[in-house]
């Protein structure tokens, strides 16, 4: 079984991929949000059923709809070795 280093080196991006990629996942996500001068972040994690979409929607219109929602299973499109 592989360890979490040998793990990392073989996923690793290129620097030219991973320039290439910051900038399609930038230009998706942050395209659409204004810059604040003091933006916060808000994780969420927790088991199925335990109320993430709820609070993230209470969030998102709290907000104003001025908020980047990532979800980490979405960005695994831009990896190139994941696919």
């Amino acid at each position: 079984m592989p360890t979490i280093t040998q793990l990392k080196e073989l996923y690793r991006l290129s620097d030219t991929d991973h320039e290439s990629t910051y900038r399609l996942i930038a230009n998706k996500y942050l395209s659409i949000v204004v810059p604040l001068d003091k933006p916060a972040a808000y994780y969420l994690a927790g088991q199925p059923g335990s109320g993430k979409t709820a609070l993230r929607k209470l969030l998102y219109d709290g907000l104003a709809g001025n908020s980047v929602i990532l979800n980490t299973d979405d960005l695994r499109e831009y990896h190139l070795e994941i696919i």
